[in-house]
């Protein structure tokens, strides 16, 4: 016997609040008795248990976290496909040698937080497990996770949204007791609301009025994340996204200007708006970093952005953006934003 998870959107990439359709595969070569068959969804973050150990206050709340790792199931549903679990024996249903198709619809719920993965820190998760019992033992089961995305509107964020930004930085070197510098950066957006796949032009201005020479100006789509534990907050930055603007050597006394671009990578999740998970938040900024010598600290700029899942100007349907998610279910006059909630999100 063999088990799939086939979803009928072949991405398994939803929004909160769609609805989830596919079939439930069994393929036996033999006549088959089956007790029950079924769908168990569930969504959960997981953190990684080490992260919190340096910010314990004792070896017990350490060794605590090691045993019980963070763990939130926010979501869990069942879906009976066939059967109804202990009936007699005589009511099990026999399957006949070949392929059986059992459909399946789900809708997510409208709260729920986006799918979010970090290589060594955590993972927010969505998966559907089938379950199939039948006249043997051992049970047989498939399992297959989904991208879900929570639905941010960047229409609704308008006209604030839509707003160029610019942000400087700058920084004095101290030598042998010496001042040098200044050393100033400026990072410049056309506006502030981009969806995956999209393409963020910007402009990067550096003037150098130290004797130190800036080597390189890596520009960055960086991800601000923040895990949350027993009061505890740990934060982590993930580049996304990375370029390196070409001829960027920038030496003492010198000014050069950049005019660049970077995409937003196809299934990055959204900005966090209505999330529900306790122990995950993120914002997003693009980040300019001015490389200069070892021993220094390099200048770094960042101006915040929001990635969405419909764009500017999109007013139904899919966004006009390879791979990313379908619009999101519509608006009610209460899901207006302010702009002071605006301001939380960058």
């Amino acid at each position: 016997m063999s088990v799939i998870i086939v979803y009928d959107r072949p991405s398994a990439e939803y929004l909160a609040g769609e609805t989830v359709t596919g079939r439930v595969i069994v393929n036996v070569d033999q006549p088959t008795s089956i007790k029950e068959i079924r769908l168990i969804l569930k969504g959960e973050t997981k953190l990684d248990s080490i992260l919190f150990l340096s910010h314990g206050t004792t070896l017990y709340s350490a060794l605590m976290r090691l045993v019980n790792p963070p763990h939130e199931i926010f979501y869990k549903s069942k879906t009976q496909l066939l059967g109804g679990g202990d009936k007699p024996k005589h009511q099990d249903t026999k399957l006949e040698p070949g392929t059986h198709a059992y459909p399946f619809e789900f809708t997510l719920p409208a709260t729920v937080p986006s799918s979010f993965t970090s290589k060594n820190t955590g993972r927010t998760l969505f998966s559907a497990k089938a379950l199939v019992r039948w006249d043997k033992a051992d049970d047989q089961s498939a399992e297959s996770e989904m991208i879900v995305f929570e639905p941010v509107d960047l229409n609704l964020l308008l006209p604030h949204i839509a707003e160029p930004f610019a942000k400087t930085d700058s920084k004095y070197f101290w030598t042998l007791g010496s001042k040098s510098g200044p050393l100033t950066m400026s990072v410049r957006v056309p506006s502030q609301g981009y969806v995956p796949g999209e393409t963020i032009p910007f402009e990067v201005e550096v003037d150098n009025k130290s004797t130190f020479v800036v080597h390189r100006v890596e520009v960055a789509v960086s991800q601000h994340v923040k895990y949350y534990f027993n009061l505890r907050k740990v934060p982590e930055f993930i580049k996304v996204a990375k370029v390196e603007l070409e001829h960027s050597q920038v030496k003492g006394g010198e000014a050069k200007a950049f005019k660049h671009s970077i995409t937003v990578p196809e299934r990055t999740p959204p900005t966090v708006q209505n999330n529900k998970s306790k122990h995950v938040k993120w914002k997003y900024f693009l980040t300019a970093n001015a490389v200069v010598d070892q021993g220094h600290i390099n200048l770094r700029v960042s101006a915040p952005i929001v990635i969405g899942t419909l764009p500017v100007g999109a007013t139904g349907g899919r966004a006009e953006v390879k791979g990313s998610p379908t619009s999101p279910p519509p608006y009610s006059k209460a899901d207006q934003v302010s702009s002071d909630f605006i301001k939380t999100l960058i």
